[in-house]
């Protein structure tokens, strides 16, 4: 990499009135770079990403771009500089096909209709430039994720990329499709581009970027730095100005089964059985596609099931429908917090209620005092940070968002939870708050089934694991069976011949 910055910030505040987001930041990144920001939900990164981006002004400090003062320049002229922010959620239109959506929507004419081959040759184009290797004709909604991801990111480059900053692209991708857009940055990084790289996850830190800034409360927490200068453990408490204790669940003790599967079977999934004994937590865990998402999304009525049976204790239940699966007592946590989870114009009281809406008895209309009620008991059981009931939700942080969830969910007097990723895109801190609500909630008698990705994390939580491999249920481990996160990592990536359980 140059020696000389691609980008400074010098002394960069940013006061909303007598709050203060920013104060006296520096920030350089590097020609080439894949540069980190870490912190926790309200260090300052967002607001020191917008202002970079130019869609607000310093209070105080000036910004350069290659040497040259760009402080005073507007959004729309950054872009045309090469600076461009990609927001977590850039939305795609999964109804349209790739080409569509890279030119969508200043489509080409001629002769006042859409010029369809020059649609196509620019998606061609675009693909080629940037070296994703999909159709153009492919509807983007059947794209990966991290094709998806990609596609959001060309769009958002086009002819002026130079840098590139991504606010959390990693949230609900498998480890694998993690390493897939890894690998594809690092390659756009070799052909000229930079990338600033915002997460909460020192791991990702760790595994793509090569240099990386902290920020906490508003300030740069310690110089800026090589990664590999700093470690896990220290990266957390930059972040947080504490020692982290990483929460490490007590195996519970085989109780009777409480959830029983007999051959269930789901499009793509081979006919699994397994139970779930009264305060247990079984991970599942396995490749997208592998199967162990389809059981889960199946369990809460999002996917058809096609065969085999479901026993909530001596009960067989029939689930067709959401519904039918919170009746039942089956509560779920999707993985995507934003796109699946929150009603973000909507408040927080708002939100813990939403499909469960509590009515009066004689005349139907809305119970107030039950969802205030509500909402005071799940503020002070889960220790959701928030300034009351009427705070709209998509203000909280990315942890206090998931804590209203399980807020959410445990309002419908659950049996049985199945959490997918419930730490996606939480701080360090938060994660671990969680950790502790899950085991929390198992000590009341609720089994969990929980999908997660980072080995490490699942091995301090389950209890077993059902490990899924191309559309079966392949092991089936304690988790004092497990060696380390390599073993479990290898169970997943065992040859496909090797297929076919214990």
């Amino acid at each position: 990499m140059n020696s000389h910055p691609l980008l400074e910030a010098r002394g960069v505040s940013k006061h909303f009135g007598a709050v203060t987001a920013l104060d006296g930041v520096d920030f350089t990144v590097s020609p080439g770079a894949v540069h980190g920001v870490l912190g926790k939900n309200g260090a300052g990164k967002s607001t020191l990403m917008a202002l970079i981006a130019g869609a607000i002004a310093p209070t105080e400090g000036r910004i350069f771009l290659n040497g040259s003062d760009i402080t005073h320049l507007s959004l729309p002229e950054r872009k045309d500089l090469g600076i461009h922010l990609m927001e977590q959620h850039t939305e795609i239109v999964p109804s349209l096909g790739v080409a569509e959506n890279l030119i969508f929507p200043d489509y080409p004419t001629k002769n006042g209709l859409v010029d369809w081959s020059a649609v196509r040759a620019r998606g061609e184009d675009l693909l080629r430039r940037y070296g994703l290797s999909v159709s153009c004709d492919q509807l983007a909604g059947t794209l990966s994720l991290p094709d998806q991801r990609k596609l959001s990111l060309i769009k958002t480059l086009a002819d002026k990329g130079t840098l590139a900053i991504l606010d959390e692209p990693t949230t609900a991708m498998s480890r694998e499709e993690r390493i897939e857009l890894f690998e594809w940055i690092r390659e756009l990084t070799e052909g000229g581009l930079t990338f600033i790289y915002i997460t909460h996850s020192t791991r990702d830190v760790r595994e793509v970027c090569n240099e990386y800034t902290v920020l906490r409360d508003g300030r740069g927490a310690g110089a800026a730095g090589s990664v590999t200068t700093g470690s896990d453990e220290g990266l957390a408490k930059l972040m947080t100005g504490v020692d982290v204790v990483e929460f490490k669940r007590e195996q519970a003790a085989a109780d009777e089964p409480l959830l029983r599967l007999e051959q269930f079977q789901v499009a793509g999934v081979r006919p699994v059985s397994f139970s779930v004994g009264r305060g247990e937590v079984v991970g599942l865990v396995g490749l997208p596609g592998s199967g162990a998402r389809e059981v889960a999304r199946a369990l809460a009525g999002l996917q058809e099931i096609e065969a085999g049976s479901v026993c909530l204790g001596d009960t067989e239940v029939y689930i067709r429908h959401t519904a039918d699966a919170i009746d039942a007592g089956i509560a779920y946590l999707p993985n995507d917090r934003i796109g699946e989870g929150l009603v973000p114009q909507l408040t927080v009281q708002e939100n813990l209620w939403t499909g469960n809406w509590p009515t009066q008895q004689v005349l139907g209309f809305l119970d107030f005092n039950r969802m205030r009620e509500g909402f005071a008991k799940s503020r002070e059981e889960f220790e959701i940070q928030t300034s009351g009931s009427e705070q709209l939700i998509n203000q909280l942080s990315g942890g206090n968002q998931q804590k209203v969830l399980l807020g959410r969910l445990v309002g419908t007097a659950p049996r049985v939870l199945v959490l997918d990723e419930p730490t996606a895109g939480i701080d360090v801190e938060a994660k671990e708050d969680v950790h502790r609500l899950i085991d929390a909630l198992t000590m009341q008698g609720l089994s969990v089934l929980m999908l997660a990705y980072d080995p490490a994390e699942l091995i301090r939580l389950v209890d077993r694991v059902l490990v899924f491999r191309d559309g079966a249920l392949v092991h089936e481990l304690l988790v004092d069976e497990l060696t380390g996160e390599d073993m479990l990592f290898d169970l997943i990536h065992a040859h496909t011949a090797e297929s076919g359980g214990d």
